[in-house]
């Protein structure tokens, strides 16, 4: 539930344009270490969220959420952000 809660106040912030805020929420829940399917769920998409506010901020992450809700990475276009997000905190 605790991932639930942090995720939704991390996109209430991004939609506010706290981006600063909502970044260092996101990264707070990368941190969780449940094995809870429901906890990797919201740590899938605050890995993907995180992303988008680093592209906001003129990264080029390479990472998009495919169908099946997981992180799809194109190799070619990755900061190392980006990578250190994906291998340090979702395993795909």
């Amino acid at each position: 539930m605790e991932a639930e809660v942090q995720y939704n106040f991390a996109r209430l912030l991004s939609s506010l344009g706290l981006l600063p805020q909502a970044h260092r929420i996101y990264a707070q829940i990368l941190q969780l270490t449940s094995l809870n399917p429901h906890v990797k769920d919201f740590k899938v998409r605050a890995a993907y969220n995180l992303s988008i506010i680093l592209k906001g901020a003129g990264h080029r992450t390479g990472i998009t959420l495919n169908s099946a809700n997981s992180l799809d990475r194109n190799s070619n276009n990755c900061t190392a952000e980006a990578h250190r997000l994906i291998m340090d905190n979702i395993i795909i």
